[in-house]
C-alpha cells in the first residue's frame, strides 16, 4: 500500500496523510474507509482458509474524509483545502456548529 496504494471500487487509498484516505486525520488509525478495507481482507482470509461465505464490506457506503481540492500554506507549512460542502457535510453529521 506505500508504494502504490490500493484501488477498491475505482476508488485509489494510499498511506499520504490527510490526502490518501486510508488513515484518519491522527495519522494513526485508519478511516471508515480503511477499516473497510482491512475487514475485507481479513473476511477474505475466513472465507478461504474455514470455506465460509461471510459477504464483504462494501467500501461505497462508507464515509471516507472529504477530497482534498488543493494544498495551501500556511507560513512554511501544507494545509489541505477542503472544499464548503464537506464542511458542511461534517456539520450534518456531528452538528460540529460550522
Amino acid at each position: 500500500m506505500k508504494a502504490n496504494g490500493v484501488t477498491v471500487n475505482g476508488e485509489t487509498f494510499k498511506t499520504d496523510y490527510v490526502s490518501g484516505g486510508l488513515f484518519s486525520l491522527d495519522g494513526v488509525h485508519p478511516t471508515s474507509k480503511g477499516y473497510g478495507i482491512l475487514a475485507n481482507q481479513y473476511i477474505k482470509t475466513m472465507n478461504a482458509s474455514f470455506g465460509l461465505h461471510v459477504p464483504y464490506v462494501n467500501i461505497n457506503n462508507l464515509p471516507g474524509l472529504p477530497t482534498v481540492q488543493q494544498l495551501g500554506k500556511l507560513g512554511d507549512k501544507n494545509i489541505p483545502i477542503i472544499p464548503y460542502s464537506a464542511w458542511k457535510g461534517f456539520n450534518a453529521l456531528w452538528g460540529s456548529g460550522f
